[in-house]
């Protein structure tokens, strides 16, 4: 692939990342009432006062708390943000590129109205498999791991998370992070989509490393 800088070179790969991903909505996971919820419950004061948080810890969450991605923009030189205009985002989501043009990588968050029954690992994968599928990849449920992603403050990894990587016809591969829960009935995505497999790994643990799940 051409490392342009022009416009036109990276409408390309934008729209290229975005055919196989659908980069421009949330994810929308299916609801399963028949799936058994989790019995562990783990109360706090306040979520800010959480700094690890499980699939069975999430329903604990008091009912007011709020998820978002607390990016460190000053903090991520040779990455620039699209414009929103030109990703039709919603609010509080963001993409953004390195300027060699090889990746784009999205931030973005879930709105589970209407997800009951589940689980937060469950509902975790029906987002992953949403927001893959979108682009015509079918998505292994077998090849979906465990991972984890920055929470609270950069440098703690104590949000788990559901992971999946994907390639496209294209060659183009995005590595998915997703979180779901349930029971604010909100999460977050994220996914960064490269040239090869091996550079959407590292992309996604070096915006990881610097961005954060925050919850309040």
């Amino acid at each position: 692939m051409k490392t342009s800088r022009s416009v036109g070179a990276f409408l390309i790969l934008l729209l290229g990342a975005a055919a196989m991903v659908g980069c421009s909505e949330r994810a929308s996971p299916s609801t399963s009432p028949n799936a058994p919820a989790s019995p562990h419950s783990t109360a706090t004061a306040t979520a800010a006062d959480i700094t690890t948080l499980g699939f069975e810890s999430g329903i604990g969450l008091p009912a007011d708390t709020t998820v978002h991605w607390d990016l460190a923009l000053d903090d991520m030189q040779g990455w620039e943000l699209v414009d929103d205009r030109m990703a039709d985002l919603n609010e509080g989501d963001h993409v953004v590129y390195n300027a060699e043009l090889t990746c784009v990588a999205s931030f973005m968050h879930l709105d589970l109205a209407g997800t009951t029954g589940l689980t937060d690992l469950q509902a975790s994968d029906d987002a992953l498999r949403s927001e893959v599928e979108r682009g015509a990849v079918r998505m292994d449920p077998a090849a979906v791991i465990s991972s984890s992603l920055g929470f609270q403050t950069a440098g703690n990894p104590g949000l788990a998370a559901r992971r999946y990587i994907a390639q496209a016809e294209t060659g183009v591969v995005g590595v998915f992070f997703a979180r779901a829960l349930v029971s604010i009935e909100r999460g977050v995505l994220f996914f960064a989509t490269c040239d090869s497999e091996e550079l959407a790994l590292e992309t996604a643990e070096t915006l990881l490393q610097k961005n954060t799940v925050v919850l309040r």
